[in-house]
């Protein structure tokens, strides 16, 4: 009997592309970042950011909304000093053209990022 092997299939560039954009999580925008501080930096961004829509949605019980809280101050913390007083910006600055000027776009990305942060904390 011959064994028959399954090769996975080849995807393309616009696959990908299209599976990143319904992740829901996004790794490669931290891993992107080779600085620890500049990952806490993001994740502390991304996880404020996503805290503040659904405060303002009303989506969220006050439990949540502290545990999204308490998440966000553990990155905060990991910011080095230095960094927190340079002048140089906390936020995570995608190269992504539509990122700069799709709000929608740098959303999702937001909240994408934020959910790795918070898988990773999980992890810990």
């Amino acid at each position: 009997m011959r064994e028959q092997y399954i090769h996975a299939p080849e995807f393309s560039s616009a696959d990908k592309a299209a599976a990143r954009a319904l992740s829901l999580g996004d790794e490669r925008s931290l891993e992107k970042l080779k600085e620890p501080g500049a990952q806490a930096a993001a994740c502390s961004q991304a996880i404020g950011e996503i805290a503040t829509k659904l405060r303002e949605a009303d989506g969220i019980s006050a439990e949540q909304i502290a545990v999204l809280d308490r998440a966000r101050q553990i990155y905060e913390d990991r910011i080095p000093p230095a960094r927190k007083n340079s002048a140089q910006p906390l936020a995570m600055n995608s190269s992504d053209p539509d990122d700069q000027v799709d709000p929608d776009a740098a959303s999702v990305k937001s909240g994408q990022t934020a959910i790795v942060c918070l898988r990773n904390l999980q992890d810990e």
